[in-house]
């Protein structure tokens, strides 16, 4: 039979005295109206079922009782008490109203005990509302040491998440004290209640009254690029930029990862490259922190920099497609500001995540590196494809290979850029251009440039066109910027970025062999469309473009 939800000890008396605070404890809550904490509280101990959260109770040096927490302390072995009462104070000692005080995190028994002796010694009638969004751990707080008299007085008051929407908001500024495992631990309710206590993190300016922005890349892929075209529209619109350049240790470790997973490299990984972060915001002290789609920071990590810089907007450009990259389920809600490429496709997401400053960003060119230029032979082609092998492409590309082996017509006419094809077959891989090997950016816009039509179909895992992702890639303004000539399939939010004029726009497979054949046929109508797509990209969807509405919005 499953033993109740307990946590473990270190010894049999604690487990004996655990269970008597916690009764103490619990009958101090159950004596409280409208208070439905005991009764989740009972809920969970008569339930069952096991503990989902690896937590232990032992002693310190000084006798303290102290929670580890996934393995992670949650208090120092040495003179935790001490420590607490030093931590505080300096929290609370300068402040002249103890009025509205929260306390974020209840992991640590000692911080609450030295909290509520503070307040009894300074201000007697004084509230500690502690919040603690994991139940279990609330248990075991609770069976660390008796606070029931504090309970029965309404002196200690302990809430969840789904307690804040019945509470009014705050009257008078809230002091809110984060315990800093506990921030770590649980960073994404740590934003939510912070956004609860004081509303949304407003842009804060420099001395000179201009926005600052430090911008976290990826370690590679097209977002690492992302970032030097903002740094650059950034100096353009002379803002105080930096652009994270990581090191090339951390580069070297992810290359790794990514051909030999393991799962605690990973995690020091991601540990690592927020510490970094965090130093930078600290000593760069920015209006904005722009993370962008892959940026190697975790909830967690997110979390330590909203430590190391309360006063900078946390903001992240999701570039890519939520049904496909989960990871931003987790990391989202972290952030202040979230932006995105996929309209009202992720209305629902964003509801979920509790997010209220969420906006629709479509992707951009970086006018001054896609820009047109010569033909350069080696990239030209009379049609041509950029991208990794994705299924739907390796079978959409098979029958434009079909059709030129037909036609008797040079492999070099039709070209496939890129790598992840090593799944297609023997005719596609014919036309791989130096055997499917990744391609530079100087490259690509060498493809753009050098193509009489651009093949730019958007990645998918069936066979046809992708109808799911709704976003439009970067591939389409950054060819457009070129001053280069495409066909793309249909996308839902195609028409409200670009006139028809402008791209040549297909949305049924049969159509792709007879629209390449008529456009190979019409030089001039190329010419002109890709003329005026690259006038729509200038005017309108530049990274100084993208920046600008994201300072616009911040500013709100």
């Amino acid at each position: 039979m499953v033993q109740p939800t307990l946590p473990t000890f270190e010894s049999s008396d604690l487990k004996e005295a655990f269970q008597e605070t916690l009764s103490a404890n619990l009958k101090a809550l159950e004596a409280l109206s409208g208070n439905n904490l005991a009764s989740a509280l009972n809920c969970l101990l008569s339930s069952q079922s096991q503990i989902k959260t690896s937590i232990s109770l032992g002693l310190a040096d000084d006798k303290s009782v102290i929670l580890t927490i996934n393995s992670a302390a949650q208090d120092s072995r040495r003179q935790p008490m001490s420590l607490a009462k030093k931590f505080i104070a300096q929290n609370l000692q300068n402040s002249p109203k103890l009025t509205n005080i929260w306390l974020f995190g209840l992991s640590s028994p000692a911080t609450v005990k030295a909290a509520l002796g503070f307040l009894a010694r300074r201000a007697p009638r004084a509230q500690l509302t502690a919040y603690e969004p994991n139940i279990e751990v609330v248990l075991a707080f609770l069976g660390s040491l008796d606070f029931s008299d504090y309970l029965a007085k309404g002196r200690l008051r302990i809430v969840q998440s789904s307690d804040l929407s019945s509470f009014p908001p705050p009257k008078n500024s809230p002091i809110l004290i984060k315990h800093p495992p506990s921030a770590r631990r649980e960073s994404i309710s740590l934003a939510g209640l912070e956004r609860f206590l004081f509303g949304a993190r407003k842009l804060v300016l420099d001395p000179i009254g201009s926005p600052s922005i430090l911008i976290v890349p990826p370690y590679s892929g097209g977002s690492e690029y992302m970032g030097a075209s903002l740094a650059r529209a950034a100096k353009d619109l002379r803002l105080r930029c930096k652009l994270i350049n990581w090191p090339y240790q951390l580069r070297a470790a992810a290359q790794r990862l990514i051909h030999i997973p393991d799962a605690l490299m990973a995690k020091e990984l991601f540990a690592a490259s927020a510490a970094l972060v965090a130093r930078e915001a600290l000593v760069f002290s920015p209006s904005i922190m722009l993370a962008l789609a892959q940026a190697p920071l975790d909830a967690s990590g997110i979390g330590q920099i909203r430590q190391m810089a309360p006063k900078t907007l946390l903001a992240f450009w999701f570039v890519e497609d939520f049904q496909r990259f989960g990871y931003v389920n987790e990391v989202a809600p972290a952030y202040d500001m979230f932006f995105h490429i996929q309209g009202d496709l992720l209305a629902e997401k964003i509801l979920k995540w509790g997010l209220d400053r969420a906006w629709y960003l479509p992707a951009a060119t970086d006018e001054s590196v896609f820009r047109p230029g010569p033909i350069d032979p080696l990239y030209g082609a009379k049609v041509s494809l950029m991208g990794a092998g994705y299924p739907n492409r390796r079978h959409l590309l098979l029958q434009v290979a079909e059709h030129f082996e037909q036609k008797s017509i040079s492999g070099r006419d039709f070209k496939i850029f890129g790598s992840g094809w090593e799944k297609a077959p023997e005719l596609l891989t014919s036309h791989l251009f130096e055997g499917g090997r990744r391609v530079s950016q100087a490259e690509c816009v060498s493809i753009y440039r050098s193509s009489a039509i651009n093949l730019n179909i958007h990645s998918g895992n069936g066979d046809s066109f992708d109808t799911i992702g709704a976003f439009v890639n970067p591939r389409t303004f950054e060819v457009a910027s070129c001053g280069g000539f495409q066909i793309v399939d249909q996308r839902d939010l195609l028409s409200d970025l670009f006139p028809k004029s402008n791209l040549a726009a297909i949305d049924n497979p049969k159509d792709l062999i007879p629209m390449i054949e008529e456009y190979l046929a019409a030089p001039e109508k190329r010419a002109f469309m890709a003329k005026e797509a690259r006038k729509t990209v200038l005017s309108q969807h530049t990274y100084r473009h993208r920046l600008e509405a994201i300072l616009k919005w911040a500013s709100f």
